[in-house]
């Protein structure tokens, strides 16, 4: 997979450097190690799914916030 790079952005805080967004480890399939797939499997089986939806929750509600 390619990789992309991503320009320098100008924040109210600073200035993010560019850098190069790597897409490899989100494949999907491919039965390899570091697939998407046995990623999230193996969050899913270390965690469970109720903790793992909790965590997101918490992730998506400090997203609302701090766009808010």
């Amino acid at each position: 997979m390619k990789a992309v790079v991503l320009s320098a952005v100008r924040t109210p805080v600073g200035e993010l450097a560019e850098c190069v967004l790597e897409l490899a480890e989100m494949e999907l399939g491919g039965g390899g190690t570091r697939s998407w797939v046995t990623l999230a499997c193996g969050l899913r089986d270390a965690h469970g799914p109720f903790v793992l939806a909790y965590l997101e929750a918490l992730v998506r509600i400090a997203d609302w916030r701090a766009s808010g």
